[in-house]
């Protein structure tokens, strides 16, 4: 058995990988991570424009203007957002509407609220302005050339936005990666059965919920399937696995030491070399993970049945290792002080504690761990929103004391 830190450079290191890119349009990247760096094509904004509706005048003319003296400009033609052909009247106030293209000679916007119309096509300013005032000018957003999105970085709406504003049509970024997931255990029936659960039998809630864990991270989980604790079953699944481009297989069950935990030994009947098997972490120490070496390495982990331990097993080696392949920066955990105390046994584990924060009106983050930390217990998951890890040579957790903690998710 080996401590969580080094089964998770035995992970990072050994089964490491480059996934393949593609080019997507920004509404199919949503979510995705960059796989290269992003440059902007064109300034923003790519003219300089008026910023408010109003008139384009030049600032020196209006140095004087106030409420008690306006001053009268002559009025020209409208400008108007779209309008393609420049605006040549030399006029002394352009009428201009926001997001038009202000006029060659004319360095500012006297705003329309400041203004009065007259009745021979003049305007009475009751204002000045500074040069510049009300203009948004060209390239102060960004230039073209300028660095929009990094690789490494997660696409989203907002980043979006700038991109496609920088003229970029679309984004390269790292295919999803595909996952196989397969639970074993004669035990579990699906929730989604009509017939009611017989003695003995236990709906299968591992399943879904990892689905939707490993969606939620962006990944594609290609064939979700169950079978009965026969390793010939499982063999099947893993040569169908390998023919589908498949990059993780995960399965749930059968990988402890009991009579029909036949995970490990099958895996590596099919060619998997051990990187672990067991991890000093509660819950999920039966943990396994090998590499198998086929057109392309396919890393294979096998979680332990318990509800509590898969989701550990998901959340603490398998997103570690999505983010590393996709070569983002490890996550950091967050500092809360408990609200109350935790004596666990008398052994050298690292804990994964279901647990609750609160952002205080005080502005500090306080943490509480929840009771039922028995890895068969799924209650408490309907509070909890983090985790609190105790490290090996931490016995207990005093009430007031600060605490390492990671979301949920």
């Amino acid at each position: 058995m080996i401590t969580y830190q080094e089964a998770i450079q035995k992970l990072l290191n050994e089964a490491d990988r480059t996934l393949e890119s593609q080019l997507l349009d920004w509404k199919d990247a949503q979510r995705r991570i960059v796989a290269k760096d992003c440059y902007a094509q064109i300034d923003s904004p790519p003219f300089s424009n008026a910023a408010m509706d109003g008139y384009a005048v030049q600032a020196k003319k209006l140095a004087n203007a106030s409420k008690a003296k306006p001053v009268i400009l002559t009025v020209g033609q409208a400008v108007f957002a779209g309008d393609t052909k420049e605006n040549e009247s030399n006029a002394d106030a352009i009428p201009i509407m926001t997001g038009a293209k202000v006029p060659k000679g004319y360095d500012s916007v006297v705003r329309i609220e400041d203004t009065k119309q007259r009745e021979d096509s003049q305007v009475a300013f009751f204002t000045k302005v500074k040069p510049g005032e009300n203009k948004r000018d060209k390239g102060t957003d960004f230039k073209r050339d300028s660095l929009i999105l990094k690789k490494g970085e997660e696409v989203t709406p907002f980043n979006t936005l700038s991109a496609i504003a920088a003229g970029i049509r679309q984004v390269e970024v790292w295919k999803k990666i595909r996952i196989g997931l397969v639970a074993t255990g004669d035990e579990i029936e699906s929730v989604t059965n009509s017939k009611p659960l017989t003695d003995g039998q236990i709906y299968d809630s591992n399943m879904p919920a990892l689905q939707a864990y490993l969606e939620a991270q962006g990944c594609e989980v290609v064939h979700v399937g169950k079978i009965k604790d026969l390793p010939s079953l499982l063999e099947t699944k893993i040569r169908y696995f390998t023919q589908q481009e498949i990059d993780i297989i995960i399965t749930i069950g059968a990988v402890s030491k009991g009579a029909k935990d036949f995970i490990p030994s099958v895996f590596e009947a099919q060619g998997a070399t051990c990187l672990f098997h067991r991890v000093a972490i509660r819950p999920g120490k039966p943990i396994y993970a090998g590499l198998m070496r086929k057109d392309k390495p396919i890393l294979c982990l096998g979680f332990p049945g318990n509800p509590i331990s898969s989701l550990v097993a998901a959340r603490f080696f398998l997103y570690p290792y999505i983010r590393h392949i996709q070569g983002l920066a490890q996550e950091k955990p967050f500092i809360a002080k408990s609200v109350n105390s935790f004596q666990r046994k008398n052994n050298r584990l690292r804990y994964f504690l279901k647990a609750k924060y609160v952002a205080t009106q005080g502005g500090n983050i306080e943490v509480k761990i929840l009771d039922g930390q028995e890895s068969y217990k799924s209650y408490p998951l309907v509070q909890a929103n983090c985790w609190v890890m105790v490290q090996e040579d931490k016995q207990s957790i005093q009430e007031g004391e600060l605490v390492t903690c990671y979301l949920m998710s």
